[in-house]
């Protein structure tokens, strides 16, 4: 029995660190990814907390983290959410008071050269709702996102959506549809479609519009994406 304890101690402590780390991987992520419509040759993969660099620095809790290979370099691609936070402000007291609710989301992505060179920001995109008594979302849409090369240049186009909204009644979330090539933005806004109605045209820019391969693709991830699932934060 003593002989058994003494070999327990000395044992190496990355093995038991390995199964903790297994715990915290992609499994538990919202399933932002498409993960069965990608490019085999950019080696696209989902990782965990553990394995980003402790360099890289970003806002709100993960739900997806993936890495992948285009003529840019190495890529570290984080989408985050906060989920509700309250807001306030000091009074003329001195008091802080809750002004409102909020929401954020974030995705950035970020570029390295080679295993020796750090990561760069490529790009960022930030998006938040403030909501006062009313019903408050701001997410990624789930499936929604992909990683294409849809023009054959090699460079990873990175495609995702996300909703906001903060209504008391049954009115459509405003959404937005996302297209990053490099760091090129191309993007859809509109609204969800609610069962019955018909689907909003996107608004878009000179950009989106001038380039017909990815509006093609926007387009369709657009109507395939439109349903709205009234999510909302619970206030209990």
């Amino acid at each position: 029995m003593l002989l058994r304890l003494i070999f327990c101690c000395c044992l190496p402590l990355g093995l038991f660190a390995q199964k903790s780390e297994s715990t915290i991987r992609p499994s538990l992520w919202l399933g932002i990814w498409d993960n069965v419509k990608h490019v085999p040759s950019m080696n696209v993969t989902a990782i965990g907390y553990n394995d980003i660099p402790r360099d890289i620095n970003y806002k709100g809790t993960l739900v997806e983290v993936l890495e992948f290979d285009d003529a840019n370099g190495h890529n570290l691609l984080i989408l985050t959410q906060t989920g509700m936070f309250p807001v306030s402000k000091k009074d003329e007291t001195g008091k802080y008071v809750k002004e409102n609710d909020r929401a954020e989301l974030f995705a950035y992505c970020f570029v390295r050269n080679d295993e020796k060179s750090t990561y760069r920001q490529l790009w960022k995109l930030a998006d938040a709702e403030n909501c006062e008594g009313f019903d408050l979302y701001v997410g990624f849409t789930k499936k929604a996102m992909s990683i294409t090369d849809l023009d054959g240049d090699g460079v990873a186009e990175v495609t995702f959506q996300h909703i906001k909204s903060c209504r008391s009644d049954v009115s459509p979330a405003d959404r937005f549809l996302t297209l990053f090539e490099s760091n090129e933005k191309y993007q859809f806004k509109g609204g969800t479609q609610l069962e019955g109605m018909p689907l909003d045209q996107p608004l878009t820019d000179a950009r989106t519009e001038g380039n017909a391969v990815f509006k093609t693709h926007m387009m369709q991830k657009w109507e395939q994406f439109a349903a709205d699932d009234f999510l909302q934060y619970s206030y209990e």
